[in-house]
């Protein structure tokens, strides 16, 4: 089955999204909750890397990094990301390598608000 979540961008080939509408945030981390556990700012949901940005307002970052390996260095390099977001993302790479194919499909991204409710 397949979990549609929201994004106010969404780049033509769906590889890259950004979800910063309060309400969409809060539609996508709950549908996100199986795919982290630990609540982590950073972990894996089908082919996305997601980033959780405790901004005011929230933001959420969906990435295919295997389709975009340049975003890899724009966001997860800079400088003002602190390195535990690093070690974050450096700990889940290989098992995402791995299970990037059998989870591809997992996650659609759907360019516009969520609905007022989850599923």
């Amino acid at each position: 089955m397949t979990t549609e979540l929201y994004v106010d961008s969404l780049n033509k080939t769906q590889t890259f999204g950004i979800t910063a509408n309060n309400l969409s945030v809060a539609y996508n981390l709950e549908l996100l909750k199986n795919f982290n556990p630990e609540a982590s700012s950073v972990f894996t949901a089908g082919r996305y890397f997601c980033m959780v940005w405790e901004t005011s307002p929230p933001s959420i970052t969906f990435v295919d990094i295997l389709e975009n390996p340049d975003v890899v260095d724009t966001i997860i390099y800079a400088p003002e990301v602190s390195d535990s977001l690093r070690e974050k993302f450096n700990s889940q790479l290989e098992v995402y390598n791995a299970t990037y194919e059998a989870k591809k499909n997992e996650i659609k991204l759907i360019k516009g608000e969520a609905p007022a409710t989850t599923v």
